[in-house]
């Protein structure tokens, strides 16, 4: 089986992505009064941070203390809950802040601006890498990314994801690991490299409301589609928490990986879901 640890591996890159991207909608702040309209984003995020009494953050549905994250001061967890939900929302047509559901500030920009600003702040020395940057812009032009910050001592809801646009994984000649462009700290074993290496140089991955499709140098793999029954059962049996997040929200969550090894290289017109 030639692509059995390629797909092995694209397998658990997908489980990773995935793993946050399991929700019911958010009920914090709603949209602010004013916004600009624009059509369906290709790509779309919510997430829920919240912060309880004890000073406790909670990200996505999962308490960051059980991390080993400590509480913050007292003094942030009060105007916190003074506060109740602050919602960031960034579109490609503008990016807006509200506080209990009130606009605060709104700001409206063009890619063109959006360049401006990164080329301003690069003379200060605030720069990231061209390719990081560049990935960065393709995001904003297609997406629509809410972020909700708010007080509760009932933990924060899982994020929601609907990703049309594959997230860009790289693994180096080295093993060193990126993604979108971003080099991270962490890399694989030569072995296990080489070991990958022999199913072929890419993949693709994509979750798509419980079925999953995958391919190895373009070559399409089986499709494996889950039951939500069958799911709920084997969950249950191996004391996982899906059951707790929602089979539901899991199966209609969409997200893709497009890996690339050493030789390989990303497909533009790679999508997930169309």
């Amino acid at each position: 089986m030639k692509h059995k640890l390629l797909f092995a591996a694209v397998i658990a890159i997908a489980l990773l992505c995935l793993n946050m991207a399991i929700s019911k909608p958010i009920e914090a702040a709603g949209p602010p009064e004013g916004k600009p309209k624009q059509g369906p984003a290709n790509n779309s995020a919510k997430v829920d941070i919240t912060i309880d009494d004890a000073g406790n953050i909670n990200v996505g549905g999962i308490n960051l203390a059980a991390l080993g994250m400590a509480p913050v001061d007292p003094q942030i967890a009060t105007i916190a809950k003074n506060l109740g939900a602050v919602d960031l929302e960034v579109q490609d047509s503008s990016i807006a802040l509200a506080v209990q559901g009130q606009q605060v500030v709104q700001g409206l920009w063009t890619p063109e601006q959006r360049q401006n600003a990164a080329a301003l702040a690069a003379n200060y020395g605030i720069q990231l890498v061209p390719g990081v940057q560049a990935r960065v812009e393709e995001w904003v032009s297609s997406s629509d990314f809410d972020v909700t910050a708010r007080y509760s001592n009932d933990g924060s809801h899982a994020v929601e994801l609907s990703l049309s646009k594959p997230i860009l994984v790289d693994i180096a000649s080295n093993g060193q690991l990126a993604v979108e462009n971003g080099p991270l700290a962490t890399g694989i074993h030569p072995y296990v490299l080489q070991q990958i290496r022999m199913g072929g140089s890419h993949a693709l991955a994509c979750w798509d409301q419980g079925t999953l499709t995958t391919s190895v140098d373009g070559a399409e793999l089986p499709t494996l589609v889950l039951n939500p029954a069958g799911v709920d059962i084997i969950a249950q049996a191996l004391g996982l928490p899906i059951n707790q997040l929602g089979t539901e929200s899991i199966l209609n969550a969409r997200v893709g990986v497009d890996l690339s090894l050493p030789g390989g290289a990303h497909r533009s017109d790679a999508a997930c879901g169309e």
